[in-house]
C-alpha cells in the first residue's frame, strides 16, 4: 500500500510540474489567432487613416483609454503584491486568478497601438520598441506567467508600477517623462537579473524542464532593453540637435541685428 501511495504521489507531482512547464496547443492557437487578428486590424486602420485622416474624437478616446489603463494597472499591482504580503504561499486559486488577469491585461494593451495608429498620419506612426513590446508581451506572459510561474510576481510587479506611471503620464495626471524612462529601464534590468536568479535556483534543484520559460523571458527582455535604450539615446540626440539648431538661429539673428547697427 505504501509503495502504491508513493507511486501515486510521484505521478501526481510529475503531472503538476508538467502542467506548469508545458503549454497546451489550445492557448498557443488562441494566442496565434489573436496576434493575426491584431496585425490585420492594425494594417486596415493604418490604410483607413492614411486615406481619410484621424477621427475627430480620437484624442478624447485616447485620454479616456489611458485613464482606464491607469486604474487597471493600479488594481493589477495590488493583485500582484498584496496576496504575497498576506499569505505565503499564495493560495493556488488566487495566484492563478492574478496570473490570468495579468496575462489578459497584456492582450488588452493591443488597443494602445490601434489608438495611436488612429491618431496619426505618420507612416509608420509606431516606434520600434512600442510595436515589438506590445506585439510580443502577450506571448511572454503566456510562457512566463501562465505556464512557468515561479517568481513571476517580481517582473510583473515592476511592470505594473511602470504602467501606472506611463498611463498616468499620457492621461495628463502630471507624471513626468523621466519617471517613465526610469521605471522602464529598472523593470528591464531588474527583470533580467531576477530571471537569472530563478534559473540558478531551478538548476540547483534539478528542475531543468522549467528553465526554458525563463530563457524565453531573458531573451525577450534583452531585446526590449536594447531597443528601449536605443530609442532613449536617439531621442536625446534629436533634442540636442534641436537645441543646437535653435542656438544657431538665435546667434544668426544677433549677428544680423549687429550688422544693421554698424
Amino acid at each position: 500500500m505504501q509503495t502504491t501511495a508513493s507511486t501515486a504521489a510521484i505521478t501526481t507531482t510529475t503531472t503538476t510540474q508538467t502542467t506548469q512547464t508545458t503549454i497546451p496547443h489550445s492557448p498557443i492557437l488562441s494566442q496565434t489567432l489573436q496576434t493575426l487578428l491584431f496585425i490585420t486590424v492594425w494594417r486596415l486602420l493604418h490604410l483607413h487613416v492614411s486615406r481619410h485622416g484621424p477621427p475627430p474624437y480620437i484624442r478624447r478616446v485616447m485620454k479616456f483609454h489611458n485613464t482606464i489603463q491607469t486604474i487597471l494597472s493600479l488594481v493589477l499591482l495590488a493583485l500582484i503584491i498584496l496576496p504575497a504580503m498576506i499569505s505565503s504561499p499564495v493560495p493556488h486559486p488566487l495566484d492563478l486568478f492574478a496570473r490570468r488577469a495579468y496575462h489578459y491585461s497584456k492582450t488588452y494593451e493591443y488597443l494602445d497601438i490601434l489608438l495611436v495608429v488612429l491618431s496619426s498620419h505618420a507612416s509608420p506612426p509606431i516606434a520600434l520598441h512600442f510595436a515589438v513590446h506590445h506585439l510580443t508581451t502577450p506571448w511572454l506572459t503566456l510562457v512566463r506567467v501562465l505556464h512557468n510561474s515561479e517568481g513571476w510576481r517580481v517582473g510583473a510587479g515592476l511592470n505594473a508600477v511602470h504602467h501606472v506611471g506611463m498611463y498616468a503620464h499620457f492621461a495628463g495626471w502630471g507624471v513626468g517623462t523621466r519617471w517613465c524612462l526610469f521605471t522602464g529601464m529598472v523593470q528591464l534590468l531588474v527583470g533580467l537579473g531576477w530571471e537569472a536568479v530563478v534559473v540558478r535556483g531551478k538548476l540547483k534543484r534539478g528542475a531543468e524542464e522549467g528553465v526554458w520559460g525563463n530563457v524565453v523571458a531573458m531573451g525577450l527582455g534583452a531585446v526590449y532593453a536594447v531597443i528601449f535604450g536605443r530609442e532613449v539615446w536617439e531621442g536625446r540626440r534629436e533634442r540636442e540637435g534641436e537645441g543646437d539648431k535653435e542656438r544657431r538661429q538665435v546667434d544668426g539673428v544677433k549677428e544680423t541685428e549687429k550688422a544693421k547697427t554698424t
